[in-house]
């Protein structure tokens, strides 16, 4: 059996140069001069409290210090909840989103943020493959079920809706069989 190499995984801190607060950490795979370089980078493209912390010191004309506080080969997501639950219990006040580790594990969207994602959604097509995925994953997390509210909303935006000729043979057809299995029993 051959084993596959590990490359080291670097749980890293990002501090202000200004007060050398610690204000986030990360994982990274990359040297870390190539990590920070995507931090600053990661400005022009994504909104949240640590691309504005970073543009912050940008504006001032530094930019944040990188350092590695750990190196793990595996359990990474294990050394990075740790550490920000660490500094964070050493009153670090972080800009990370979550409490560490892969996926958004811990993330809570406020109210206006989950707003905002829904009106930025809404009309945008979405290809076959994408609603197939989405239909994939409900059905695994058990989450298939339409609650009571959805389904009077769903009723009401149906009523008074003419339907096809089609829709009406099949349910004629489908109302036939009925009554045959009922008068059977």
């Amino acid at each position: 059996m051959e084993l596959k190499e590990q490359r080291p995984i670097t749980i890293y801190t990002l501090s202000c140069p200004f007060s050398g607060a610690i204000k986030y950490v990360g994982k990274t795979v990359k040297p870390l001069n190539k990590r920070l370089g995507d931090h600053i980078g990661d400005v022009k493209r994504t909104v949240n409290k640590r691309t504005n912390w970073v543009k912050s010191i940008l504006r001032r004309g530094e930019k944040p210090i990188i350092e590695g506080i750990e190196t793990v080969y595996d359990g990474w997501q294990d050394a990075e909840i740790y550490w920000i639950a660490q500094l964070r219990a050493w009153g670090f006040s972080l800009k990370n989103m979550t409490e560490g580790g892969e996926g958004g594990h811990g993330r809570i969207n406020s109210e206006d943020t989950r707003r905002k994602i829904s009106v930025s959604q809404k009309g945008k097509p979405k290809s076959e493959s994408h609603r197939l995925a989405c239909a994939e994953a409900r059905r695994k997390k058990g989450k298939w079920v339409t609650s009571e509210s959805t389904k009077r909303k769903q009723s009401e935006a149906l009523k008074g809706r003419p339907h096809s000729i089609e829709h009406n043979v099949k349910v004629g057809d489908a109302n036939v069989l009925s009554d045959r299995s009922h008068q059977n029993h």
